[in-house]
């Protein structure tokens, strides 16, 4: 499989990422950073606010724990990562 762009960057050091529950904010060519991305979606979302001048990226897993039992948690914890990039 080829390596992706985002695993170049990041070797390049030309880029940041987004982990996993994480809301971050890149203002591009601060310490030589042009990218910001994220990598194993599997399921979750990802929300990106893009100007000239920088980016938001969020990383929103669909549940906040794989166990958690309550049906209404996976929402809430969404919002709660909207509320982050607002």
């Amino acid at each position: 499989m080829a390596e992706g762009l985002l695993s170049i960057a990041l070797q390049e050091n030309t880029a940041y990422e987004v982990a996993m529950d994480e809301v971050k904010f890149l203002a591009f060519g601060q310490n030589d950073l042009t990218s910001i991305g994220t990598a194993n979606l599997n399921g979750c979302s990802a929300v990106m606010i893009v100007s000239i001048c920088g980016a938001i990226l969020a990383h929103i897993p669909p549940r906040p724990n794989a166990h958690a039992q309550d049906l209404e948690a996976g929402d809430r914890h969404a919002q709660a990562k909207m509320h982050e990039v607002a």
